[in-house]
């Protein structure tokens, strides 16, 4: 039995490596044109990734009053900077529109709230009197970026 097993496993190995052999042989290789063409579109793409994720700052700006919504659409906010008078307590109202999980929460670190935002409803956040200065708030992961910009 144990001589008839050895046998068995040994064509096996035996077919299985003719088989690979074949198979890489008849595989069409890659030139070194094909090569340099695949690193290119990966260091493109890693370019691009961190140029969206850590590069990239929206430049609309805004006033903040009564009527102003900031839009949570297609990864940013918008606007992403706000400007508020210092001293005085305001409201900013996001409005989210991205039904994507990270859009969810807003976090204001420096001022220690976090707010869950509905979809496709308005949320308005009750901000104390703030001294002069930028505080940032963003997603939960920092894929979402803005600043309150307090002057």
């Amino acid at each position: 039995r144990c001589h008839s097993k050895k046998l068995v496993s040994g064509i096996f190995i035996a077919n299985l490596t003719s088989s690979l052999d074949l198979y890489y042989k008849n595989k069409p290789k890659l030139t070194q044109m094909h090569r340099h063409v695949i690193n290119l579109l990966c260091l493109a793409l890693i370019g691009f990734i961190v140029w969206w994720f850590w590069l990239y700052k929206p430049s609309n700006e805004a006033s903040v009053d009564a009527t102003t919504s900031i839009l949570v659409k297609d990864g940013v906010y918008s606007p992403a900077r706000i400007n508020i008078a210092a001293n005085t307590p305001t409201e900013i109202t996001f409005l989210r529109q991205d039904k994507s999980g990270c859009s969810a929460t807003v976090l204001l670190p420096d001022l220690e709230i976090s707010q869950d935002l509905a979809l496709d409803k308005p949320t308005t956040i009750a901000l104390p009197a703030l001294e002069k200065g930028e505080y940032p708030f963003h997603c939960q992961m920092q894929m979402y970026k803005g600043v309150l910009v307090v002057e």
